[in-house]
């Protein structure tokens, strides 16, 4: 598990495609998925692929028969830099759809 490129992603606030679509996954963000946790950020900061500003304000392996196959992230926006138990909820319900529909 080397890295990971991001192929596509929902979202609710302008984000240009050049910035995030195939683009190498940070470290921090590849580790979180290695470690098949979900991430919620308070203190920390983790930022969604390498190069970028955008932060994670919360984060949900996507495993599938065992196997890690991607991540539901929700990137900040200007208006709102952090995550309500909504949107934990919200992510980890989509992770799991995720999940039966690749097995």
């Amino acid at each position: 598990l080397k890295s990971f490129i991001l192929q596509g992603f929902w979202h609710f606030y302008p984000l240009s495609k050049k910035e995030m679509l195939e683009r190498e996954v940070t470290p921090e963000l590849e580790n979180i998925m290695e470690n098949r946790k979900a991430f919620v950020a308070e203190n920390e900061t983790l930022y969604a692929v390498v190069g970028s500003e955008r932060k994670i304000c919360v984060a949900v392996p996507v495993i599938s028969a065992g196997d890690l196959t991607g991540i539901v992230a929700f990137i900040e926006n200007d208006i709102k830099n952090s995550a309500s138990e909504t949107d934990v909820k919200l992510a980890s319900v989509a992770a799991k759809f995720l999940s039966t529909r690749t097995e």
